[in-house]
């Protein structure tokens, strides 16, 4: 790893930043800090470990949207599944949004159903759902 406290030299060529920490307050701090530069970048963390920080329609309710229209199908049509702050732009846009058990009570108030951790097959438990016309 390169440690540095200027980034400046990649600003033409990084397609996303992750912090990295095993030290949650100093991750939570650091997005905090962040906040006032939200309307130049999406910041979220993937995991509680990692913060991520990637170009503003670098997300995953933008890629779920792109993707829906290149096969033809509606956003109110599609499902998604997911457990971290990173997942709530893709919550908002599709049409039945899974959060997985294992994931922060405030990733899991938004979807529109909780299913099972990962380690308990949350997302068969979807599929089961989604296929019974839930």
């Amino acid at each position: 790893p390169i440690v540095t406290q200027d980034f400046s030299s990649l600003y033409d060529r990084v397609d996303k930043i992750t912090f990295v920490s095993d030290v949650p307050t100093l991750l939570a701090d650091l997005h905090a800090s962040l906040e006032p530069h939200a309307a130049q970048a999406t910041i979220a963390q993937s995991q509680t470990y990692y913060l991520d920080i990637t170009a503003l329609r670098a997300n995953k309710g933008d890629g779920v949207a792109t993707l829906a229209e290149v096969i033809g199908v509606p956003l109110s049509e599609t499902a998604v599944f997911g457990d971290q702050a990173n997942d709530l732009p893709m919550f908002a846009r599709a049409g039945l949004s899974f959060a997985m058990g294992q994931g922060p009570e405030a990733v899991r108030a938004q979807a529109d159903h909780v299913v099972a951790g990962n380690d308990r097959d949350g997302v068969a438990e979807a599929i089961d759902a989604i296929l019974a016309g839930r």
